[in-house]
């Protein structure tokens, strides 16, 4: 965590994104050790989906009090409209996130070299090209700031040691114990026997990433210099058609996603 800000910015401020959990716990008090600690607080989503979610709620501001920094609580209501209760918890967390994000703030989550792989597998099963493929990046703008994951190249296991080494306490989410959840299964059920037959796949997923997010920026370009020098009017069709079927497919994947339009299936 040596380096916290966006590149070339002068940070004021950074909000943590705090669950009560392990990873969090563990960011949160980290940040707060540093020598010369940020100007920093802590932002809490209460989702009300577990009995429990008030008292959670409390024990973070409670962790965060005794750590010398303002709690932020925020309530939503969690309504799965057919993309399944975790997607959309996690959508609406991440809406109160940016919500409460401060115009050049950095928010910082705990996501971890074991939730990088486990991201890789999932857009793997579902099928992701290039863009999926590069997973959680390590920085990137958000709502009116940035938002960044310094833990990404620690695993779990070093974030339950440390937290061990500083007798943390922290919470324990029963619904990630639910293998309901796609994320949940391969975290239980899979990760565990991929990593007994191949030890490193955590850095291997990391690295994959990582080379997706070259290959999208080269494809990026390639879709620029077709668009004929970022022109925004709508591409000649016998333009178009001059191209290879890749640089088709990939010119228009690209102006979909500048339109902030939903990725149409390989089919459509």
């Amino acid at each position: 965590m040596e380096r916290l800000g966006p590149p070339g910015a002068d940070a004021r401020r950074y909000a943590v994104a705090f669950s009560g959990g392990l990873d969090s716990t563990v960011l949160l008090t980290a940040l707060c050790r540093m020598p010369a600690a940020p100007p920093l607080r802590a932002l809490h989503v209460n989702h009300g989906l577990a009995a429990d979610a008030d008292r959670w709620s409390r024990h973070c501001t409670d962790v965060a009090e005794a750590l010398g920094v303002v709690c932020a609580t925020r309530y939503v209501q969690v309504e799965p409209r057919g993309a399944g209760l975790e997607a959309a918890a996690r959508q609406a967390r991440y809406a109160a996130l940016a919500a409460m994000l401060e115009p050049e703030e950095v928010l910082l989550t705990a996501h971890h070299a074991d939730d990088q792989l486990e991201t890789v597998l999932l857009r793997l099963l579902r099928g992701a090209g290039v863009e999926g493929l590069a997973a959680t990046r390590p920085l990137v703008s958000f709502a009116r700031g940035y938002l960044g994951r310094p833990l990404l190249l620690f695993s779990r296991e070093d974030i339950r040691r440390q937290a061990e080494r500083w007798e943390l306490d922290w919470l324990e989410d029963p619904s990630n114990e639910d293998v309901r959840h796609d994320r949940n299964f391969l975290r239980h059920r899979v990760v565990p026997v991929l990593r007994q037959r191949w030890p490193a796949a955590a850095r291997s997923a990391a690295r994959l990433a990582e080379q997706m997010r070259d290959a999208e920026e080269v494809l990026a370009a390639m879709a620029e210099h077709d668009l004929d020098a970022g022109d925004s009017a709508p591409v000649d069709v016998a333009r178009l058609r001059a191209l290879s079927a890749a640089r088709q497919r990939n010119l228009l994947r690209y102006l979909i996603r500048r339109a902030a339009l939903p990725t149409p299936t390989a089919v459509q």
